[in-house]
């Protein structure tokens, strides 16, 4: 608990957890969106897609990417 009695730090730990707090209703409403987006990506393109929309997991995973704007595949390769 020392990093407390430093000034610095705790204005910063302080400053960050006020932050967190008033952003906790926009990370719950992203969090609900994600799920129900997931739910309908995997029960729409499950079939077609069924390496990133296959399961629920994997939705969810997919959609994050994209809400990221990466482009990135998932290769499952045996040897590693």
């Amino acid at each position: 608990m020392y990093f407390l009695v430093i000034e610095a730090i705790s204005k910063l730990l302080n400053t960050l957890v006020k932050m967190l707090g008033a952003t906790m209703s926009f990370i719950f409403i992203a969090c609900c969106y994600l799920a129900l987006a997931s739910t309908v990506f995997t029960m729409l393109f499950g079939g077609v897609e069924p390496e990133k929309f296959e399961f629920l997991s994997l939705s969810i995973r997919s959609l994050f990417d994209a809400m990221l704007t990466n482009g990135y595949e998932y290769i499952d390769n045996e040897n590693f």
